[in-house]
């Protein structure tokens, strides 16, 4: 539970390790982009740098590319280029060490692609789609961008899918992460059924041993400071979660 710092620039975000664990692809404002009270981050580009924060290079710039996350095999980076600042996000795979990019899943209409999550073994990419309605839909491709199809759809906005070790399952958000927090849902790809496991957070992350994590301001979790904490949720026997643990070193 120790923290250090990385990176020291005006605003840098969603950091994703290399298998190996030794780099990590993130987007920085840099030297050029700025972080504004009324729009938030512009001018995001793509760095990748060792693990321990040093050998900091820029590897895309220019087109507002968010959200990386690297593949099971390290050979690629799936990322979203445009976002909520051009309004029509879509998700690109770059090579990390020759820097080609291009259009993965291919997208046509209106709609926003975001928040890509490779499957553990790298076969299959999951990923968050909203149409102009605002409805919001749970996607799953193939690693090759093809068969793109939808798993889930919510009049609520969507995010931050992550798999579980064996494939079967996505857990996501399902609400936003504001003042109150969403919801953390579990979808069984299978069976098509889904289960709330914790009724305030957002943003989980499923390890590889198949323990789960996430923010969270719910009872359990948060103190009266309203701070957010990191919070491993836990089974509760044989089915269900139990409130979140609260990991006090991560607030």
């Amino acid at each position: 539970g120790q923290i250090r710092r990385l990176t020291d620039d005006g605003g840098s975000y969603g950091p994703s390790f290399s298998p190996d664990a030794s780099r990590i692809v993130f987007s920085s404002v840099g030297d050029e982009g700025e972080v504004s009270d009324t729009v938030g981050a512009s001018g995001l580009d793509l760095y990748v740098m060792a693990a321990d924060g040093s050998g900091r290079r820029r590897l895309l710039e220019g087109d507002e590319d968010v959200s990386p996350a690297w593949s099971p095999d390290g050979d690629q980076i799936a990322f979203v280029r445009g976002g909520a600042a051009n309004g029509a996000g879509r998700i690109f795979v770059v090579d990390p060490d020759d820097e080609s990019a291009h259009a993965l899943v291919e997208h046509d209409g209106p709609g926003e692609d975001a928040d890509p999550a490779w499957s553990r073994d790298g076969r299959q990419l999951a990923f968050v789609r909203t149409e102009p309605d605002g409805l919001s839909r749970l996607m799953v491709a193939d690693a090759d961008g093809s068969d793109a199809r939808s798993v889930l759809a919510r009049p609520e906005a969507l995010g931050s899918p992550s798999w579980s070790p064996d494939g079967t399952s996505l857990v996501f958000t399902v609400g936003t992460g504001g003042e109150s927090g969403g919801s953390i849902v579990l979808l069984d790809l299978e069976e098509r059924s889904i289960e709330t496991v914790a009724e305030s957070g957002f943003a989980p992350a499923w390890s590889a041993s198949g323990r789960l994590y996430a923010y969270g301001r719910a009872p359990g979790i948060a103190d009266f400071s309203g701070r957010w904490r990191i919070a491993e949720l836990l089974r509760d026997g044989a089915s269900g979660f139990e409130t979140g643990r609260a990991i006090s070193s991560l607030e």
